[in-house]
């Protein structure tokens, strides 16, 4: 929903399409009400997330997340294990710690790095549609992106009705 667009159908007042980077999902509903209720359930979904580029700022990364030894300094001395074995541990569990951190921070940023580009391709389709270039026409640059999105993300029409319906279904 982040990277995706829609509008309703012209011509016919049950229909409307999601256009996304790679895909159009044409849909349509049993009455014109079902689909305001759509449009309405789309439009608040999309609300929820904020349209600024995502490397301007990666805070779902705190950059001075720290981790404590102590509790497990306490327990290893009650049990009698020496000094050296405790602090020999407490080395091994902060290069572990820091390890993970590490390889979190590079999935984070390849993430929104990845976001960037498919918001990119996203208002270059959308510049491509309104100019008159039909979507089987407009092609991707690079083939190797473009399969790596449809890989990643060719289940994006699963996860969207899987979240909306049941929302839909309750009102």
């Amino acid at each position: 929903m982040q990277i995706s667009s829609f509008r309703e159908s012209r011509s016919d007042d049950r229909r409307f399409y999601i256009f996304t980077a790679t895909k159009t999902l044409h849909l349509r509903t049993y009455s014109s009400r079902e689909r305001v209720a759509w449009i309405e359930a789309l439009t608040s979904t999309r609300s929820l997330f904020s349209l600024k580029p995502f490397n301007d700022n990666l805070s779902i990364l705190p950059s001075n997340v720290s981790i404590s030894t102590e509790k497990l300094k306490k327990r290893l001395l009650e049990e009698g294990i020496g000094e050296g074995l405790v602090k020999d541990c407490e080395r091994i569990m902060l290069s572990e710690f820091s390890e993970v951190q590490g390889q979190y921070k590079v999935l984070c940023e390849d993430r929104c790095n990845l976001l960037d580009t498919l918001r990119q391709l996203e208002a270059s389709n959308i510049e491509a549609e309104s100019s008159g270039i039909h979507s089987n026409e407009y092609q991707l640059m690079k083939n190797d992106f473009s399969n790596l999105v449809n890989a990643k993300y060719g289940g994006m029409s699963k996860v969207i009705f899987n979240y909306l319906v049941p929302a839909l279904q309750q009102e």
